[in-house]
């Protein structure tokens, strides 16, 4: 048909319905697979709500930047330029408006005209962070072109975490388009761990976007990533590959995921179903039928089972597994190895888990045996990749090792490969700071941000150490120079700098005595304030807020904010944080006592959001309340029932390696070495235990001293991937093994190993360091090295400022134990300097201070010992003592200033003493003693002076009568008086004295004595050498004269008996309620014309502690007594000496003593005891007669108190009856006795009555 101008003209309006129905049809195309959401949820691309802005056609601003959003994800330019056009008319200054026109200049190359559009909206003043998001996309594309590419490289090769993290460097205020946020979350799913929350976000987009194919496509590829979601990726795939627009492309990609596939016969069907759609589309029809050939080769192939696990292997890497293909590809690279696909996937395998060095030679040996060219340069591109990356690792070991110069050697090496890298430059710092040279490692940080002005990694790492050398207040200072992209980035660290800055005033002031709780209480409510409630803090810091408030006295506010933040955040929000609080809130709780809360709150956690540390806390707590009433018992301490339990235990948690190895530390603390070592040896080591487990295995290792078992184990430990905590941690447990072995060695007498061990130890920071090092002192010289003794003396010397207080306490008694005085004292001198050290390492400091003589040393450890535990900083040490409470270490101190105050005190005594035997043995006596203190001497001089009057009352002399058949009587009395003098010296742990018997008396002698005292396994013992008079009558202590009646040797002098010989004393008393003593002594008795005699005494006796208490004590006992004597010489006759002599004597007795004080001025004692005794004697010496035998009964009574007038002056009375068939003495004390120092303490109890010097010993 012709078509002629009129034909045309009325075919003209048929040809704009038909152009208006093509334009219409392509819009609603487009708006059918983007249907107006409720919200926009890309936070980057939300337009401004001018919902009233409406355009002469009635078009919603909104509306249209919504468009906007869509053309721009879809990459529709042409539809971008149309609707540009429509919203410059109607909303010119609209942020999204003014964005959009700068991002399609930018497609339009239109660097000028982007920039325009930037300068018009920072003039026109829009929203910050949308200013921010334009500057930052226009900088990607322009000058920072170079990262944004770097980024897309890194995504490529799998480095997604490097990748991301430059993304957020780029673009810090948020990805500012929705294309951009898209490819952004579809990077965070290809990581491994973020799947889950990737197909959340992209779920929830999907819901605001329904029926959009691009966010459809990209759902279905992300479902198809996983198994469990591949039907859903299926059923995606199919819709959106059945309909219009994106259809081809999403065939495309489904063509990709089938061909990862193995041909199955449900792939080809879905191969099939694609060919039917596309009948002409050559390529579809191509892939049909390639996966049919593929189907027959696959099927020979598969015979081959190193191409199976090449096959295996590489969908496992595709499907982020990285582990499993690194195994599955070592198989195939023992059957394939010049497959370069195995080969280069097997490289990028090992670069994903960070081993460049073993990637690197397997990258090499791919591009030799490349015969893809469109592989080339991806192997290329990662063997460069793995070169430098590896290189930087290398150079991390080595300063982590502390080989600082092949680390620098290495650096220079990568520096000639990439000179501009920031990261070399970083990798420069981290190597100054290293050794401490925090001036090289800021130019090294400041070198990586000339090459990249706004890199985190240097940024944080220059303000991190600007923190550490400067302080908080000068690194904010500098945070405050830097571009306002730069503080940006750093905001984070500012804000993390600030808040800590505030808790920490918080915290002082919840310590502060002087502050009111008020005050705390306002402070935290600003805080609180600040943070919204603590909306913006962490899990963490408002853990570390409520562990705060406990210590201002705020518990129950404590726990009420974080039972609300726990709470409050539900199961809704973001599931990571909320896991986090949830954590955090249960070791609040387990930190407070509530562990069975703790392990509620971390249980109802669902096990796959559960962290490592989660799962290890939750198992530990579950472990702990099991093994609750099984408290680490003392050596031998187990009963039967704690025994069945531990066998229940040991069977319910058979799988649980962390229950078992407490099992074993228990059987271990109970000495029961071989059910221990049953434990132990069921278990076997996986690759897989935590840290703590490998830890505690090791130590149960060292414990049970299996030495060789523990050395094959620590070498078959793979250490490749731990971190630098976890590095030193191992390091100190192979520390603690040597060190171990060497005292073994040392303790078997093999000095040259023992040397060997200490030595290789002592070269390592940690713990066993010192040790070590006094180890190596002590067996150096047996070892035939000398030459080691002044280098580890020199080597602890220049330790002691880096040492904490208990190692210097440690040091101290291991210095002491050698017999190191000078170290010791070198150790505690620094001890007192030690700022923040804990009262009870002062307190042993004290102790040590005193038991090497540092007097001075140890009062002023004393004294801030006692203003740590007071929290008084300001008092007087008298006041510190009066505060002292009740506790363990207030004992301890206040005896240690007892010991101190001693050492300056002495006292005089002064008595009146009257002692009756038998109603007529009477003596008067008025001791004296002075006891001085000599400080620089650590003792006291003692001087004694006696007053003694003595009368026998009437006695009789006896002698033969002329028959020789009997005894005469001749009565007679004698009194005597004279004075005693004695002086000697007190020291903590022996004394000796020197004097006479009472000068005037009939006979005279010198007397004295040598004692010492000690302990020995926690047995107390005492010696004393000593020459002492024989007071029990006149006779035996002054000396008589034959009356003059007397037939033989009328006036002759005789008597002044003296006994000269040794005591050993033992005592075991360790405070408790049961108590023992004994004694075995031996003297020889002489005196003027009388026989010599040997005595003998063995006696001992225990005793119980019915009430033991600082003011109380009411102790039952049982003593025994046996004594000997080679002759009787009792009777009052020449040759004998009138004391008691049997040849026999044992006595049992029940004592009974009630001691104490009443408030702190009054003292008392109050005894008594019951006995029973037998005896046998021989006749008289001498005399007539014949040997007896004999028994009765008895009983004592006793009674003392004492009173404080004054300060320094005490008044007291004693006294005691004791009757028996031969023996009745009566004794009473009055005396007086000033102090020359005001004793701090209570009075002491019981009483402290006189000893006469003639029975000092």
């Amino acid at each position: 048909m012709r078509l002629d101008g009129w034909t045309a003209l009325r075919f003209t309006p048929l040809l704009a319905v038909a152009a208006g129905v093509w334009w219409w049809q392509s819009s609603q195309t487009f708006d059918e697979s983007n249907s107006k959401p409720a919200e926009v949820s890309v936070s980057p691309a939300q337009p401004a709500v001018e919902t009233s802005t409406l355009s002469p056609d009635g078009d919603d601003i909104s509306d249209i930047v919504r468009r906007l959003q869509l053309a721009e994800l879809s990459g529709r330019l042409d539809l971008m330029a149309g609707l540009l056009a429509r919203a410059n008319a109607l909303a010119p200054s609209h942020p999204d408006v003014l964005f959009y026109r700068a991002y399609y200049a930018l497609s339009e190359e239109s660097v000028e005209d982007a920039q325009l559009a930037y300068q018009v909206a920072r003039d026109a003043a829009i929203d910050e962070r949308r200013l921010t998001q334009l500057k930052s996309y226009l900088d990607s594309q322009t000058e920072k072109r170079q990262q944004l590419q770097q980024a897309q490289i890194l995504a490529t090769a799998g480095r997604l975490d490097e990748a991301l993290s430059l993304y957020e460097d780029l673009y810090p205020a948020g990805m500012p388009t929705l294309r951009l946020q898209l490819d952004i979350t579809l990077l965070r799913g290809r990581a491994g761990q973020a799947w889950e929350q990737t197909r959340r976000q992209l779920e929830s987009l999907n819901r605001r976007y329904p029926r959009f194919p691009d966010i459809e496509l990209a759902l279905a590829n992300h479902y198809a990533r996983r198994a469990a979601t591949e039907a859903q990726a299926w059923a995606l795939y199919r819709k959106l590959a059945e309909g219009p627009g994106l259809g081809r492309r999403a065939a495309g990609d489904w063509l990709q995921q089938l061909a990862a596939r193995d041909p199955t016969p449900s792939v080809l069907d879905d191969y099939a179903l694609l060919a039917r759609r596309y009948p002409r589309d050559l390529a579809v029809q191509q892939a049909l039928q390639r996966a049919l050939t593929a189907r027959d080769e696959e099927r020979e192939r598969l015979r081959d089972p190193h191409y199976r696990a090449r096959k295996r292997g590489i969908a496992q890497l595709e499907a982020g597994d990285n582990v499993a293909a690194e195994r599955s590809l070592r198989f195939a690279l023992q059957g394939r190895p010049d497959d370069e696909l195995v080969l280069g996937n097997l490289g990028l395998a090992l670069i994903r888990l960070g081993r460049q060095d073993e990637a690197y030679p397997l990258l090499e040996r791919a591009l030799q045996v490349n015969r893809d060219p469109d592989l080339r340069s991806k192997w290329r591109t990662l063997s460069a990749t793995a070169a430098f990356w590896g290189g930087l690792k290398e150079v991390s070991k080595l300063v982590d090792a502390g080989r600082f110069t092949a680390a620098q050697a290495r650096l220079d090496q990568l520096y000639q490969l990439q000179p501009n890298n920031p990261s070399l430059w970083i990798a420069y710092a981290g190597w100054a700071e290293a050794q401490g040279r925090s001036a090289d490692a800021l130019d090294y940080y400041w070198q990586a941000l000339r090459l990249d002005a706004e890199s985190s990694s240097a940024l944080r790492g220059s303000f991190r150490l600007r923190e550490q050398t400067a302080g908080r207040v000068a690194a904010l200072a500098w945070l405050e120079s830097l571009t306002a992209n730069q503080r940006r980035i750093l905001a984070p660290q500012r804000d993390a700098i600030e808040l800590a800055m505030h808790l920490a005033e918080l915290e002082a002031l919840a310590v502060d005595a002087d502050a009111n709780p008020e005050q705390v209480v306002d402070r935290a409510k600003a805080l609180l304030a600040a943070t919204q409630q603590g909306a913006t803090l962490s899990p963490w810091q408002r853990r570390h807020l409520a562990m705060t408030l406990r210590e201002a006295g705020e518990p129950e506010w404590a726990d009420q904010l974080m039972a609300g933040w726990a709470g409050a955040d539900g199961r809704g929000g973001d599931d990571a944080l909320n896991t986090e609080m949830q954590f955090a809130y249960a070791l609040y709780l387990s930190s407070n006592g509530a562990l069975p809360a703790a392990r509620d709150v971390l249980s109802r956690v669902p096990e796959a959001e559960r962290s490592a540390a989660m799962t290890r806390s939750l198992t530990r707590w579950q472990i702990d309340l099991a093994f609750d009433d099984l408290s680490v018992p003392r050596e031998g301490s187990l009963t039967e029932a704690q025994r069945r339990q531990l066998d229940q235990l040991e069977q319910h948690y058979a799988d649980e390696e962390e229950a078992q190895l407490r099992i074993a530390e228990i059987w271990l603390a109970a000495g029961e070495m071989e059910r221990a070592g049953a434990v132990i040896d069921r278990l076997t080591p996986a690759d897989d235990w935590s840290l703590q487990t490998n830890l505690d295995y090791g130590d149960a290792l060292i414990d049970l001293s299996r030495f060789r078992q523990f050395e094959l184990w620590f070498l078959g430990l793979d250490r490749r991937n731990v971190s630098a905590a976890e590095q030193v941690a191992f390091t100190e447990l192979r520390s603690r093994h040597q060190f171990n072995r060497a005292r073994a060695s040392e303790a078997a007498g093999k000095a040259v190993l023992a040397y060997s061990f200490y030595h290789q130890v002592a070269q390592r920071p940690g713990p066993h360091r010192v040790p070590a090092l006094l180890g190596v002192l002590r067996t150096s010289q047996a070892a035939g090295n000398p030459d080691a003794n002044p280098q580890s003396l020199a080597t602890l010397l220049e330790l002691l400022p880096s040492l904490s207080a208990v190692e210097l306490v440690s040091l101290a008694e291991e210095a002491d134990r050698m017999g190191r005085p000078e170290l010791q004292l070198e150790a505690l001198r620094a001890l007192g300097d030690k700022p923040n050290a804990p009262a009870y390492i002062l307190r042993n400091g004290v102790l040590q201070a005193e038991s090497a003589a540092q007097w001075q040393l140890a009062e002023q450890l004393t004294v801030r010992a006692m203003r740590t535990h007071l929290a008084e900083q300001h008092a007087d040490t008298e006041k510190l003592y009066r505060q002292l409470g009740s506790d363990w270490l207030s004992n301890s101190l206040r005896a240690s200033v007892d010991r101190q105050r001693a050492r300056v005190d002495g006292h005089v005594k002064i008595a009146l003493d009257l002692s009756e035997r038998e109603s007529r043995e009477r003596r008067w006596q008025v001791p004296v003693e002075l006891k001085l203190p000599i400080p620089s001497l650590s003792g006291h001089l003692i001087a004694r002076l006696d007053v003694v009057d003595v009368h026998s009352g009437n006695v009789n002399y006896l002698q033969a009568n002329d028959a020789g058949n009997g005894v005469d009587r001749l009565p007679f009395s004698v009194r005597d008086r004279g004075v005693a003098l004695g002086v000697g010296w007190q020291a903590e742990n022996w004394w000796f004295d020197l004097g006479t018997t009472p000068i005037g008396f009939q006979e005279e002698a010198w007397v004295g004595g040598v004692g010492v005292n000690g302990s020995l396994l926690g047995l107390g013992w005492s010696a004393v050498l000593s020459r002492r008079p024989e007071m029990g009558t006149t006779l035996s202590y002054a000396g008589m004269a034959v009356p003059a009646t007397a037939r033989n040797r009328p006036g002759a002098e005789w008597g002044g008996v003296v006994r000269s010989g040794a005591k050993l004393g033992f005592s075991l008393d360790r405070g408790r309620a049961l108590g023992a003593w004994w004694s075995l002594q031996y003297h020889q008795l002489t005196g003027q014309r009388v026989e010599d005699n040997d005595r003998f005494a063995a006696l001992g006796g225990v005793y119980w502690r019915v009430i033991n208490r600082d003011d109380l004590q009411w102790r039952l006992g049982v003593n025994v007594l046996h004594m000997q004597y080679d002759k009787n010489l009792e009777e009052f006759t020449l040759r004998h000496g009138g004391y008691y002599s049997p040849q026999q004597y044992l006595s049992l007795s029940l004592p009974v003593r009630v001691f104490g004080r009443w408030r702190d001025d009054w003292s008392y004692l109050i005894g008594a005891s019951v006995s029973r005794s037998q005896k046998k004697e021989d006749a008289p010496l001498g005399l007539p007669g014949q040997s007896s035998d004999g028994g009765g009964n008895g009983f004592s009574v006793e009674a003392a108190i004492e009173k404080r007038i004054a300060a320094k002056w005490y008044i007291g009375v004693a006294g005691d009856i004791q009757r028996a068939d031969f023996y009745e003495p009566n004794h009473l004390s009055l005396y007086l006795r000033y102090t020359f120092q005001n004793r701090w303490s209570p009075i002491p109890t019981p009483p402290e009555s006189p000893i006469l010097y003639g029975a000092f010993d």
